[in-house]
């Protein structure tokens, strides 16, 4: 059985809660068995490895990617750090 509520406290915030009388271990027992056996029978059908095949175009695309996204975020950090003035800068050894 589960029961649900609202509980009101002195300065009338609601709080919910669940009241569950079967207990929550044997649902969680029941589906870590039902993953690791799912598991288990998609290893038995794999051969040993999966081969992946990238296409040539995409070497190129991935390095372009990684580098705007290097520019841009390099971009964004030096003009932070840019509005910081040096005398504030150099005055805080922390």
């Amino acid at each position: 059985m589960l029961l649900t509520g609202f509980v009101s406290t002195e300065n009338n915030q609601s709080i919910a809660f669940i009241d569950d009388d079967m207990g929550s271990d044997v649902p969680m027992v029941l589906t870590k068995l039902g993953i690791l056996g799912s598991f288990f029978l998609v290893q038995m059908k794999l051969s040993g490895y999966l081969p992946v095949y990238l296409p040539l175009y995409l070497y190129p695309l991935i390095v372009a990617i990684g580098m705007a996204s290097y520019l841009g975020i390099n971009f964004l950090q030096l003009r932070r750090i840019n509005q910081i003035p040096l005398a504030a800068a150099l005055k805080n050894h922390e």
